[in-house]
């Protein structure tokens, strides 16, 4: 019993340092559909920059305001992920960008939400 509650405490210590948070939105895409002539919401995406010491494991975390579940991805000391609408529209538009995972349903606010 001591050993998991030294490991679990050694577990949530070595993340106490990571600060996550959300640096850039982009939720209002400068392109239109084809297919419908308005915004395409598949041009959307999030970055988060984790600003503090040592690495976070974003496993299990969510975005509300729009449907995600991270998977077992982390973001290093200092470090951004960029998290997509839609990863090959977000590769068409920045495919020097490696950081990134993707796959929301939904679509941000361009009015204005809590995510």
């Amino acid at each position: 019993m001591i050993k998991r509650a030294a490991f679990a405490l050694f577990l949530g210590l070595s993340q106490l340092g990571a600060v996550p948070v959300i640096s850039e939105i982009m939720f209002h895409p400068p392109h239109r559909d084809p297919r419908t002539g308005g915004e395409s919401p598949l041009e959307e995406w999030i970055e988060i920059h984790n600003r503090g010491f040592g690495s976070v494991n974003l496993a299990g975390w969510t975005l509300e305001g729009v449907d995600f579940i991270f998977p077992n991805v982390g973001i290093p000391e200092g470090g951004f992920l960029v998290v997509a609408a839609n990863e090959a529209a977000f590769r068409a538009q920045y495919p020097g960008v490696l950081n990134m995972i993707g796959g929301w349903n939904g679509r941000l606010s361009n009015r204005g939400e809590s995510l």
